[in-house]
């Protein structure tokens, strides 16, 4: 097997992997490991070691899958989507939405890629199963991840579907 599970939902490539590559089968493997964990999410890290320089992942999140509002110090974000649908969500410091860019795969005519700024807040609503490409600065550091203080905790199921619907009512 090309890749070493970390967790439930973490895969790493095995370190005598030179080339990573990802194909049709990889995208179902990664769909199985979440169809299996607790979150229904799996994450596929294409670099070595969470200290390396480049974070490149290829993540599966299902739809429905919250996740709140975040901002990254010193380092930018890039998605591309590789198969299914989301909305990205920026928003000002005190969590007024200043924009909602719908996101598909290639063919589906919506924004395939993006690119946040650092310390930009920002959040995902995926409206289908989705597959996608993220890219940003290494090395992780947990601290420099500020989840918003405005957003919804993940535990608080109710305040979520509110919070998802004031989204909707603001993109209508």
């Amino acid at each position: 097997m090309k890749w070493k599970k970390i967790n439930e939902e973490v895969l790493f490539p095995n370190p005598n992997q030179h080339v990573v590559a990802v194909s049709k089968s990889t995208i179902d493997y990664i769909k199985e490991i979440a169809s299996g964990n607790s979150r229904q999410r799996s994450r596929l890290c294409c670099h070595k070691t969470t200290e390396d320089g480049v974070q490149e992942m290829v993540i599966f999140h299902p739809k429905g899958t919250y996740v709140p509002a975040h901002k990254h110090h010193n380092r930018e974000e890039s998605i591309h989507v590789i198969e299914g649908e989301l909305d990205l969500i920026t928003f000002t410091d005190i969590g007024s939405i200043t924009s909602i860019l719908r996101m598909g795969e290639y063919l589906s005519g919506y924004e395939f890629y993006s690119r946040t700024p650092a310390s930009v807040f920002h959040a995902q609503v995926f409206l289908r199963d989705t597959i996608f490409h993220e890219v940003s600065k290494g090395p992780f550091v947990t601290q420099d991840n500020v989840i918003a203080p405005w957003a919804p905790v993940t535990s608080s199921v109710s305040n979520v579907e509110e919070y998802a619907s004031l989204i909707k009512v603001s993109q209508e």
